[in-house]
């Protein structure tokens, strides 16, 4: 079969080879999936309450038309056009029934002359009710064709757009989902909770990386794709729920039948790194403020900036998951771990933590271990089994999430190259930190579980998703990515390690590093 998606070497219709299987670190491959480390940039919107029937009738009066075969240029065309900033709003629609709908604006810079535009989104899972387009006073009319690989869609223009500034504009809707990707449902699965009538909000998370984030809105999955995200999600005032996200809140208002929480812009991400939770939460907050000090850095300079503002750093547990008593336990424990594991990072690194906040939440159900989500770590804390177990791996989970603030966050790189790396750094910190064996108990790719209930174990889009990712992101993978790093480390020593990799961090903020740069090569190779 051949498939057409956006890829990092601009190679078209490949089947893919996996790309965790052993090779070297530089070699750059294709997945099936579409792009394995993605970007994503969303803005939310949402002006009122919209019923299904109303959503279905939008559904069958879009402006959209099945294209098959069509030969397209990569979602990503850096050559032609660049995302800069993407205002998106994810509405929840209401507390029974799992549907959200959202509107997303993308700030583009066009390089050449264009009249089409593609984007990645799982057009089966998203359906687009409204597409439009906009440079100065000009609005030409605008086509959604839905690609016949299912994984993006193309934007025509009755007229181009020319070299400068422009404007896509998206109005989509979709549903949450059951499998721990994309904007899922978590809550443990089981027949009770299965369909629409005893369906309600609870805890709804995201989980983007690598390419899900096209699960829920359009956007570009390629990670060196990193623009500015203002965020916006509104929820039925009824609920009383509250929303976390990436960035610190800048306002929330209630009009009508929905409170609405707006978002301060993140600086430019890739789209796997914007992540969000609403629900109901308990939480508790310590002021963090840097120690560190030029005689901690790994080159021969480091400019430390005097009269750094203190940060917050907080721990979030939900308010109808976990016993009382485990709350209590879960908020003490990670706050401990948070911040001994900002300290200890900024100390072997160089370099002062970048964001205003630093969010720890813990999640009762999820596929991984943990994620990374800018400034907004989810931690997986099992709500049942042993806790002092559950506990115990969560405090080690929060070292290397925080350690991937700098390395993928701050700097991006590719998948392997990024887990590899702060697989090792953990290595060698978390027995400092903790004082324990932790390191060699911690096996995050061990943790990917199944969510998948009897309603999607079929052969549904849903439940194949889960075991591609699930497959493919295991214990083998980790165990490679660091094992290529730990190889690196023990040609090159430790200390030149650590100086190349301040020196690429301290470089390139906010941007991507290919595998095949030289910056890149000199954290894997001796010389």
């Amino acid at each position: 079969h051949a498939f057409t998606f956006s890829n990092s070497t601009e190679i078209q219709n490949q089947i893919n080879l996996c790309p965790f299987a052993l090779r070297e670190v530089s070699v750059l491959t294709e997945f099936i999936l579409g792009h394995l480390c993605c970007s994503l940039k969303m803005s939310r919107q949402r002006n009122k309450k919209t019923s299904k029937d109303e959503i279905d009738d939008a559904d069958k009066n879009a402006n959209t038309e099945s294209l098959h075969n069509l030969n397209l240029n990569p979602s990503f065309e850096p050559e032609r056009w660049n995302p800069t900033k993407m205002s998106l709003m994810i509405a929840i629609d209401s507390t029974d029934s799992p549907h959200f709908s959202g509107q997303s604006t993308i700030s583009i810079e066009v390089l050449k002359e264009s009249k089409n535009f593609a984007f990645d989104l799982f057009n089966s899972e998203v359906k687009i009710l409204e597409v439009t387009a906009m440079q100065a006073k000009t609005k030409p009319v605008a086509k959604c064709h839905l690609i016949s690989n299912g994984r993006s869609i193309q934007i025509s223009l009755s007229d181009p757009l020319k070299p400068g500034k422009a404007s896509i504009s998206f109005k989509f809707k979709g549903n949450i989902r059951n499998d721990g990707l994309g904007l899922y449902h978590c809550v443990p699965i089981s027949s009770s909770n299965q369909g629409n009538a005893s369906w309600n909000l609870g805890l709804i998370c995201t989980h983007f990386e690598p390419n899900f984030s096209s699960l829920c809105f359009p956007c570009i999955v390629d990670p060196s794709s990193r623009i500015n995200y203002s965020l916006s999600v509104q929820v039925p005032s009824s609920s009383g729920l509250e929303v976390l996200s990436c960035m610190p809140i800048s306002s929330s208002s209630t009009k009508g039948a929905f409170t609405c929480f707006e978002f301060e812009e993140s600086p430019p991400i890739p789209s796997y790194l914007l992540g969000f939770a609403i629900g109901s939460f308990v939480c508790e907050e310590v002021s963090f403020k840097s120690l560190l000090t030029p005689s901690d850095s790994p080159s021969d300079k480091l400019e430390v900036e005097e009269n750094r503002q203190e940060i917050k750093l907080k721990v979030i547990v939900p308010s109808n998951f976990y016993s009382e008593g485990m709350r209590k336990q879960i908020i003490s424990t990670l706050l401990n771990a948070g911040t001994q594991s900002l300290h200890a990072c900024e100390k072997y690194f160089g370099l002062a933590y970048w964001l205003p906040k630093l969010d720890l939440v813990a999640i009762p159900f999820m596929l991984l271990a943990g994620m990374e989500n800018l400034g907004l770590c989810f931690l997986h804390v099992k709500e049942d089994g042993d806790q002092s177990e559950a506990l115990s791996s969560a405090e080690a989970d929060v070292l290397h999430e925080v350690a991937h603030h700098w390395v993928g966050n701050l700097v991006g790189m590719s998948l392997r190259l990024k887990e590899g790396i702060v697989q090792f750094i953990e290595k060698q910190l978390s027995d400092k930190i903790f004082g324990s064996q932790k390191k060699n108990a911690r096996k995050k790719g061990g943790q990917v579980k199944t969510m998948t209930n009897k309603k999607t174990m079929g052969n549904s889009l849903e439940s194949q998703l889960q075991r591609d990712f699930c497959k493919e992101l295991n214990e083998d993978f980790y165990q490679k990515s660091l094992k290529s790093i730990e190889n690196a480390v023990e040609e090159m020593g430790e200390k030149e390690f650590q100086k190349r990799l301040y020196i690429v961090l301290s470089t390139f903020p906010t941007t991507f590093l290919p595998d095949s740069s030289p910056d890149a090569l000199s954290l894997i190779n001796k010389s």
